[in-house]
């Protein structure tokens, strides 16, 4: 949800193209209105512990996300409008659902990412938690 222009965003494509985001039946200004407000408090949490780590906040992401002032219930409302209006986009964009592109991911890479990440200690197991 950044707001810069080089960035790949919801932002941008509205700056693209404003009347075909307007025109979809998810559309509403108050949810721009809400999505503008989250961004900016998404990007407390971004710069603290994401990208510009703050060696107080990596400690204590919890207390970042309670200083932004973020809810889970607010995060996936923004999520679930963002969904909307970008799967109606899809659409509209290409012509079929977004749901028939994603029905034939089978995510057969999944099992292999996990393996590498736990092998670059990104990742605990159950096991390795018992036994730090």
């Amino acid at each position: 949800m950044d707001f810069n222009e080089d960035s790949a965003t919801f932002w941008a494509i509205q700056k693209k193209i404003p009347k075909e985001v307007q025109n979809l039946g998810s559309y509403s200004q108050a949810k721009i209105d809400f999505l503008m407000g989250l961004a900016a408090k998404l990007k407390i949490v971004r710069d603290k512990t994401h990208f510009h780590i703050d060696k107080k906040a990596v400690m204590n992401p919890p207390e970042i996300w309670a200083q932004a002032g973020i809810k889970g219930a607010k995060l996936y409302q923004g999520l679930s409008y963002l969904w909307d209006m970008l799967r109606e986009l899809y659409k509209l964009i290409y012509g079929v659902e977004f749901s028939d592109v994603v029905s034939r991911y089978d995510g057969k890479e999944v099992p292999l990412l996990l393996d590498w990440a736990h092998s670059q200690k990104l990742i605990l197991t159950a096991v390795d938690a018992i036994r730090a």
